[in-house]
């Protein structure tokens, strides 16, 4: 009996022993928290409650392996209220994106083998209530000046709109844009009843700053004026189409046409037209005066309410008329017809080839003549008929 008793003592001696001292030193070592929870050397649990929480290193939900710093979610993760900010304590909007150093703010990537929607923005509301689907910003830092960059090198750049997906507009590789069809020719192609209008306020907006030769297109909306061909100095020095020599209402289509007049009209080659309401059309022609129209080759129409129309006519007596080649409507009210014919007396009327002429332009004089036929040459002027006033 008493070797059994010695036996159990020298076996459960040192087990107890062992777990006294273990006791011993786990209440030695043991340091009691300066602070609750979450303050002190104790960290703070993850609770439910209403109040604040912060927690050192990274923080994983549903995800394994994680060895960094941040927060990993391998799930769907919700958040129904407030703003979030990312890089702002500050965030003004429900996802507000700030970063101070030169970095990209978002940046999606997808490795998916079907077609799928870079960045999507929808909105489910009724029409009346949708608001802005995509406001892209840009900076004035010169470095990265554009405020929307579209890289396509795969095919042309698509514009769908509707529930159907109908196209609207493309962007080629060939960098032409095409509205209402998918071929475009030109640079712009409009196609499908598609119609231009281009509204402006006059003497609002900005000034027109392109000058000197080229070819262009130009509506100005400040002058209320139209230019379309070019410009090349053909006539020094090619400034037909710039701000200064543009009038307002006016038009001028052609190769170095000028429309300088208010309310004037130059077509075709080398023609001015610097009176107000004057036209002046065919090549080289010029019409000064207001009212005043020259047509054809050279001609010139500098008298108030002229016309002049042929090849070299000149008509620059008031309400004067000059047609056919070299003719020249002096007189007030004259008319001169036919092959350098001139029609220099107060409302005289001149036909035919070098004629006489002469006489008073501004007044009745009963010795001018009224009514010539010119049969001359070059060298000799005469009439066959003269009919004095």
């Amino acid at each position: 009996m008493k070797a059994k008793i010695k036996s159990l003592f020298l076996t459960g001696f040192p087990v107890a022993l062992t777990a006294f001292l273990f006791v011993v030193v786990f209440a030695w070592a043991w340091v009691e928290p300066t602070q609750g929870p979450p303050n002190g050397n104790v960290p703070a649990p993850i609770n439910v409650g209403p109040s604040s929480q912060t927690k050192e290193g990274p923080l994983a939900l549903n995800v394994a392996g994680i060895n960094a710093t941040g927060l990993f979610v391998n799930n769907d993760a919700y958040f129904m209220g407030g703003n979030i900010g990312i890089g702002t304590t500050t965030p003004s909007e429900l996802l507000h994106v700030y970063s101070p150093s030169n970095h990209s703010l978002v940046k999606i990537d997808s490795d998916s083998a079907t077609a799928t929607a870079g960045l999507l923005l929808h909105n489910d509301l009724s029409p009346a209530l949708e608001t802005t689907g995509i406001f892209l910003g840009g900076s004035s830092n010169l470095s990265y000046p554009n405020s929307l960059v579209i890289d396509n090198t795969l095919g042309p750049t698509v514009f769908v709109q509707g529930p159907t997906q109908t196209e609207v507009m493309r962007i080629t590789t060939g960098e032409k844009v095409g509205i209402g069809t998918t071929v475009p020719e030109l640079k712009l192609s409009l196609d499908n009843d598609g119609g231009i209008i281009a509204k402006g306020t006059f003497n609002s907006g900005d000034t027109l700053t392109t000058s000197g030769p080229g070819v262009r297109l130009i509506w100005y909306p400040r002058k209320g004026a139209f230019r379309a061909g070019g410009v090349g100095g053909g006539v020094a020095p090619a400034d037909e189409w710039d701000d200064a020599n543009i009038g307002d209402y006016s038009a001028a289509v052609g190769y170095d046409t000028e429309a300088s007049g208010n309310f004037s009209a130059a077509m075709g080659c080398c023609n001015i037209a610097s009176g107000g309401y004057s036209t002046a059309m065919g090549l080289a022609s010029k019409a000064s005066g207001f009212f005043s129209t020259a047509m054809g080759q050279g001609t010139t129409a500098s008298g108030y309410i002229s016309t002049a129309m042929g090849k070299g006519t000149t008509a620059s007596g008031a309400i004067s008329t000059a047609m056919g080649e070299g003719t020249t409507a002096s007189g007030v009210g004259s008319t001169a017809m036919g092959e350098f014919t001139r029609a220099q007396a107060f409302v005289s009327v001149a036909i035919g080839r070098y004629n006489v002429g002469g006489g008073t332009p501004d007044s009745w004089v009963a010795t001018d003549p009224l009514f010539e036929i010119g049969i001359g040459t070059s060298g000799a002027r005469a009439n066959a008929l003269t009919v004095l006033k």
